[in-house]
């Protein structure tokens, strides 16, 4: 969880930047590009249905890899994160 900034302070932990709340229960994970793809996506109103609508709309089988992507773009950053 990322700190609740008011007036400069993180009313749940009282830090002072606007990092991972430090009185968070959750784990410090990353986001793989994958992660960041599919909210990029989505923000953008591209969603997994509406992919599958619209190639369904053009004549094309209504299935979609995304999971496969996602994962696959997840693990190649991790890969370089590595390094």
């Amino acid at each position: 969880m990322l700190c609740n900034m008011i007036n400069g302070r993180c009313t749940h932990c009282g830090g002072a930047y606007g990092g991972r709340c430090q009185l968070s229960k959750e784990p410090n994970t990353r986001q793989g590009l994958g992660d960041l793809t599919e909210r990029l996506l989505k923000s953008a109103g591209i969603t997994e249905d509406k992919w599958k609508e619209v190639k369904a709309r053009f004549g094309f089988a209504p299935t979609c890899a995304c999971k496969s992507r996602k994962e696959w773009l997840n693990n190649v950053s991790k890969a370089f994160l590595k390094n």
